[in-house]
C-alpha cells in the first residue's frame, strides 16, 4: 500500500475527500460520515479497483463540510475542475447525474444521466445548460425537493388546464404549467419565477444566495 491512513484524525462527519497521486487527484468522493465512508477504501477485503486506487495514490486529504448538501456540491464542482481517472474507474459515467435546465420563459428543471442528450425541446431550441456531474442519484434528488421548498419550480412536461400537485402543496407557483395562467402572467410573476431558478442554480454551483 503506497498511501498511509490514520483513522484516529478523521471525524464522522459530512465532507469530501481526495486521493492524489503526487499534486494530482486522481479520486473525490464525497461522505456524510468521513470517518465510516474511508474506512471502506482500507478494509482487506476491498475490491480490485479500490486495491488499485490505494496502490497509486501517494497522499489523501479530506475536507469537513457543514453538510450533505454543501458535500455534494463540493464534491461535483471538484469533479468537474480535475476530472480524476478513478472517478471513471470506479464509477460507469451513464451512472454520474447532471440537473438540466430548459431555456424558456419559466425554465424547468430536470435530472439526466447523459447531459449531451437534449432534456426537452422548447419553443426556443434544446435545453443547453446542465449543472454536474453528480454522483449520488438519491442526494441530489433529496436536494432539490429541499431546495423546491425555498424556491419552487415547475417540472411538468406538457402544458396543462389544472393546477398540478406540486402548485397545490406549493412546490410550483402555479402559472408556469397552467394554460389558463400563463398568457396573463405579468413580468413581476416571471421575474420572481426566475428568481427562483437562479438561486437553485447558484446553490448548486456551489454559490451563496
Amino acid at each position: 500500500m503506497s498511501i498511509k491512513y490514520d483513522s484516529k484524525k478523521i471525524l464522522s462527519t459530512p465532507g469530501i475527500y481526495i486521493f492524489y497521486q503526487g499534486k494530482t487527484p486522481i479520486y473525490i468522493g464525497k461522505a456524510a460520515d468521513l470517518k465510516k465512508r474511508l474506512a471502506s477504501y482500507f478494509r482487506a477485503n476491498a475490491g480490485g479497483k479500490v486495491r488499485q486506487l490505494r496502490e497509486e495514490a501517494t497522499k489523501l486529504e479530506w475536507r469537513e463540510l457543514s453538510s450533505e448538501v454543501e458535500a455534494l456540491i463540493e464534491e461535483a464542482s471538484l469533479i468537474k475542475r480535475y476530472q480524476p481517472k478513478f472517478n471513471v474507474l470506479l464509477r460507469d459515467d451513464k451512472n454520474y447525474f447532471y440537473v438540466g435546465l430548459t431555456k424558456e420563459t419559466f425554465p424547468r428543471i430536470f435530472l439526466t444521466h447523459q447531459p449531451t442528450i437534449p432534456l426537452i425541446r422548447t419553443n426556443k431550441g434544446y435545453s443547453k445548460k446542465y449543472i454536474g456531474p453528480f454522483t449520488n442519484g438519491n442526494a441530489i434528488k433529496s436536494t432539490l425537493k429541499l431546495l423546491r421548498r425555498v424556491f419552487p419550480y415547475c417540472t411538468c412536461v406538457e402544458l396543462h388546464k389544472r393546477r398540478c400537485l406540486n402548485a397545490q402543496i406549493e412546490r410550483c407557483l402555479g402559472f408556469c404549467c397552467d394554460k389558463n395562467k400563463l398568457q396573463t402572467a405579468n413580468n413581476k410573476l416571471q421575474n420572481e419565477y426566475r428568481k427562483n431558478i437562479k438561486n437553485i442554480e447558484a446553490v448548486l454551483s456551489g454559490k451563496r444566495v
